[in-house]
Formats: C-alpha cells, structure tokens, sequence
C-alpha cells in the first residue's frame, strides 16, 4: 500500500519565498496540493496495524510543511510592520509628504494613508492569503491526529477481541433496534 504522502515531493517554500516574493503563489498553490493528497488518508482503508505505522510519520510530514508555511506568515507579518513603519515616518517627516499633504498630518490621516498604500494592500493580502494556507494547514493536522486515535482505538479493540462499529453520522439513529 503506498500511502499519499510517500508519493508528495516536500518542498521548503521559506527560503524561496524569502529570495523571491514572487513565489508565493507557487507556495500557496503548492500547500493546496498538499492539502487536497492528505485528504485521502482520512478515511483509512487497508490493514490498521499498517495504518497506525505510517500515522506518525504523516503527521510529521504535514506538520513540516505547516510550519514551513507558518515561517512565511511569520516572515509577511514582519515585512508588513517593518513597511508600515516606514511609510508612517515617511508622511510625518519627508518633505515631499510635507509639500503634497501640508504640514500637521492627524494621526488618524497618516494611518489612512499607509494604509490605502498601494504596497501595503499588496503585503496584507499577500499574508492574508498563506495565512488562509497555514489555517487549512492547521485543521488537516488536527484532522490528521484525530484519525490517530480512531486507529489507536480500533486496534486495541481488536486486540482485546472485540469489534468496532461504525455510527453514520449522516443518518438518525432509532432507538427501536
């Protein structure tokens, strides 16, 4: 049985996107990927001892590429601050802001205008979507540990014999049987 990560190339995206901005939609689309192959193991078909192996190891690799993508989140969220900064100091002390806007900008003025910046609105929705990524990321990992401890569950119910059975949540449940 070749389970769906074993057949996944991992990919760090930190480092490219770090040298390359212009990469993150590759990252992005490369974590959908990721994302849309790990559905297939949460419904566990074959042999449970099997499963249970392998279940560490595809937890780990998903969280290796979660946090791959945390580092990114990490990284725009920096950039962000760093640009805000500087475009807020550059409104309140540039000459050319002082000639094009006048000279006592509110607060409440130069917060508008950095953040109506052009760049900025690019740096926010550029985080916004990896952090979309790293959410997704964060519930296929806590999806993922769920299915552990289905597994963990069944084995040992069949270690002790006895049997599981399956509850279709989609379905009442009667109370005459």
């Amino acid at each position: 049985m070749t389970v769906g990560y074993r057949r996944f190339n991992v990919v760090e995206w930190y480092p490219k996107v770090l040298e390359n901005p212009s990469t993150l939609g590759d990252a992005i689309e490369y974590y959908d990927r990721a994302i849309a192959d790990a559905r297939k193991c949460f419904s566990p078909r074959g042999e449970v001892q099997e499963l249970l192996a392998d279940q560490a190891g595809i937890e780990h690799f998903y969280e290796s590429i979660r946090d791959d993508a945390a580092k990114i989140v990490a990284f725009y969220e920096k950039e962000i601050k760093q640009l805000r900064a500087r475009k807020h100091k550059w409104y309140l002390t540039s000459e050319e802001a002082n000639r094009q806007y006048g000279d006592k900008l509110k607060p409440t003025e130069v917060k508008a205008f950095v953040d109506s910046d052009r760049e900025v609105q690019t740096l926010d929705d550029d985080a916004f979507y990896i952090s979309m990524s790293l959410r997704s990321l964060n519930t296929l990992i806590e999806k993922l540990r769920q299915r552990g401890i289905y597994l963990s569950m069944i084995a040992k119910l069949r270690a002790s014999n006895q049997h599981e059975i399956f509850i279709d949540a989609s379905r009442p449940t009667d109370s005459d049987y």
